[in-house]
């Protein structure tokens, strides 16, 4: 597991520079578009605000839009051919997010009650 947050690190995840970036710098935002296969993932992230965003597509079909706050932790993993970003939360109900990308595309977000 990889928890370091460098701009690089959201390039190698993503596969593709930003399209978008702040204007004081990508730690207060960055957009990334990303095509796999007949998916569209768009996402932003914006670690100084603790916030990020995705919305999955598959053609012109909106399958998952999500924006999680208060982000504590970032951390990259690939395992077994999978490429993840989990999502630590720190809400009234602790989170956590995993975003897979590849072999396939996934989102799987679990809340502590």
């Amino acid at each position: 597991m990889n928890s370091a947050l460098e701009l690089g690190s959201f390039i190698n995840f993503f596969e593709v520079e930003p399209t978008r970036t702040h204007e004081a710098g990508w730690f207060y935002g960055a957009h990334f578009e990303a095509q796999i296969g007949a998916d569209t993932v768009l996402a932003t992230v914006a670690p100084d605000e603790a916030e990020f965003f995705i919305e999955w597509r598959q053609g012109e079909r909106v399958l998952l839009k999500l924006k999680l706050v208060m982000v504590t932790e970032w951390i990259f993993q690939t395992r077994n051919g999978r490429e993840q970003l989990f999502l630590k939360t720190a809400t009234d109900r602790e989170g956590i997010c995993v975003i897979t990308l590849r072999p396939e595309v996934a989102v799987n977000l679990e809340l502590q009650w």
